[in-house]
């Protein structure tokens, strides 16, 4: 079944995620930085000498563009990722239960998630990191001694080099389960001296053999205190390392979701939605499998006394990342996605406990069943949406070939979703010609200026501050709005070049004669009404034509056209 999810990832050239490319491009921006062809590089980038997080995808996928090409490279990082997620799910599980590694299943359908079809392939690595993290503290934790405690540090660095929220989010899983086991070795000990006294089932009947009660306090006590020291630097450094939230471009008119909202895109596992509304469907199914494990576990529990065990300090997890999705509804939270990531932990982390769980062969033979079909759907799905969308990123990436070595262009994306041969968007959540630009990058080692990662604090290459396009080319976020507000003057001024400019999607209506009207409907609408709301709408149509006539009138005052033979969407424009 593994093998089956490759089939998407390899049977294109181009993966139509929103940053995917992106990272390719900076990691070939990291390969080749000192070499002498890329001057262009140096002038606009430098490559951060921090610890930074995020670093682990790009490290590979410099590494693998010394002997494969960069498309190739990415296929076999996501591969990595694919595989990985199944084989850590397995680990961790059987860490837990040897025989239960039929719940393995329940990750599988999660491979073809909107986390991946954003590109974000550091997080997605970091799954597979923290599975495979915390079924090795769940498999040596009552034999932690200083060797296995250097495993566990390493894992916590590659953890790290991943992603921090992972890294958090294993660190929590340790310190819960460690502190819970400490605590019921010590009840246990309690019991051991009051037997006249009735007491429930041992929390370590599952454990590893212990000389006596005290022996499994000071085992419990002695992994705790191990795994909190190697657990603390790597912590420590995240914290110091962490991104930043205090930026001036960031959004923080977006709309609150409502609780009703919340709990919908819950029951619909919404963290799985890429491509097209109706995989909401498919994450329905999966949220029923997982609720009908759960409450078929929880039943049985409330049938029989003393049926809790050790493990069941684990469904602590996904019930504090759920309360967490339900209170991530602020624009910081929004811009790092924590929503959708800590709804995907959330159903991650509750196979690790229906991992703990007794269930009969009949249903543990039903699991890979359901999670299969399930899994061949989202399969489907997005490997029909990959088909769909090879046109036009063939179309997109072949203007490249226009673009001289060496040089800068300005890719501005009015279809950051696509376009359908009607012209409408081909994808409902994801958008693949947000960064599709750098895969002409790294064809062509020119310098994307709208490389979005080199203007945050938490990717290895960034901008220069006294040439970066995000602060001289523009104002806010001017360079990711539609139509985009470009300020060519003002970056040749901060001694900055506009080589290139690459449109793609522009359709009729976003040009400034289509705009012209708009703003004249609207200027009507507020005359008629006075209202705040239809100021405020004409306010909006004002900026709209300004940034498209801007650019239209220095397109045709600077640039002239380059013919793109059978391009239908794509526009290129070269600096006279």
């Amino acid at each position: 079944m593994v093998l089956v999810h490759l089939v998407p990832v390899w049977a294109f050239t181009y993966l139509p995620t929103t940053d995917g490319a992106a990272h390719v491009a900076n990691a070939d921006v990291m390969r080749r930085y000192h070499a002498p062809e890329a001057e262009a590089f140096r002038k606009y980038y430098y490559v951060s000498g921090t610890p930074s997080p995020n670093l682990a995808g790009h490290v590979i996928l410099a590494g693998l563009m010394y002997v494969v090409p960069p498309t190739v490279a990415e296929k076999v990082l996501v591969s990595l990722y694919v595989v990985g997620l199944a084989a850590g799910m397995r680990y961790a599980v059987r860490a837990i239960r040897p025989r239960a590694g039929a719940v393995a299943w329940v990750a599988l359908p999660m491979t073809y998630s909107f986390l991946l079809g954003q590109g974000f392939y550091n997080f997605c690595l970091s799954l597979a990191a923290y599975l495979f993290t915390v079924g090795f503290w769940f498999r040596h934790h009552g034999r932690t001694d200083l060797k296995r405690g250097a495993g566990l540090f390493a894992l916590s660095v590659v953890l790290y080099a991943c992603h921090l929220f992972a890294l958090v989010v294993a660190c929590g899983t340790v310190a819960l389960t460690a502190g819970w086991w400490v605590i019921r070795a010590w009840w246990e000990g309690r019991k051991a001296s009051d037997p006249g006294r009735r007491f429930g089932r041992s929390p370590f009947d599952s454990a590893p053999a212990c000389s006596d009660r005290q022996s499994g306090v000071s085992s419990a006590v002695r992994a705790m205190v191990i795994a909190g020291l190697v657990l603390l630097p790597t912590f420590v450094v995240a914290v110091v390392f962490r991104p930043s939230t205090n930026v001036s471009w960031l959004n923080h008119d977006v709309p609150r979701s409502s609780l009703r909202e919340d709990l919908l895109g819950l029951l619909q596992f919404q963290a799985m939605v890429s491509y097209r509304k109706a995989e909401g469907a498919l994450g329905a199914a999966l949220v029923a499998v997982l609720g009908g494990l759960t409450l078929f576990a929880l039943v049985a529990k409330a049938r029989r006394r003393r049926a809790w065990s050790r493990w069941d300090v684990l469904l602590l997890l996904p019930v504090g990342l759920a309360a967490a999705y339900f209170r991530a509804g602020d624009a910081t939270s929004i811009h790092f996605y924590i929503p959708p990531r800590t709804m995907y932990l959330a159903f991650l982390t509750l196979g690790l406990w229906l991992a703990a769980q007794p269930l009969p062969r009949a249903v543990r033979g039903a699991v890979p069943l359901f999670c299969g079909v399930i899994a061949l759907g989202f399969v489907a799905s997005h490997g029909l949406k990959y088909r769909q969308f090879k046109p036009q990123l063939a179309e997109f990436v072949s203007a490249g070939d226009h673009i001289a070595r060496g040089s800068t262009f300005l890719p501005l994306t009015f279809a950051p979703q696509g376009r359908d041969a009607a012209g409408r968007p081909t994808a409902s959540d994801v958008a693949p010609f947000y960064m599709a630009s750098g895969y002409i990058a790294v064809r062509r080692g020119a310098v994307d200026l709208r490389n979005y990662e080199a203007r945050t604090d938490h990717f290895p290459v960034r901008f220069r501050d006294e040439v970066s396009p995000f602060a001289h080319l523009t104002s806010g976020n001017g360079l990711e709005q539609i139509p985009p507000r470009v300020l060519f003057d003002k970056f040749e001024r901060a001694g900055g070049r506009v080589d290139y400019v690459l449109i793609w999607g522009r359709a009729p209506d976003q040009r400034a004669a289509a705009l012209a009207g708009e703003y004249v409907e609207a200027e009507r609408a507020w005359r008629n009404s006075l209202s705040a709301g239809d100021a405020h709408e004409l306010a909006a149509a004002m900026a709209r034509l300004g940034d498209a006539a801007r650019l239209e009138a220095d397109l045709a005052a600077h640039y002239e056209r380059v013919e793109l033979p059978g391009a239908r969407w794509t526009e290129l424009y070269k600096r006279k």
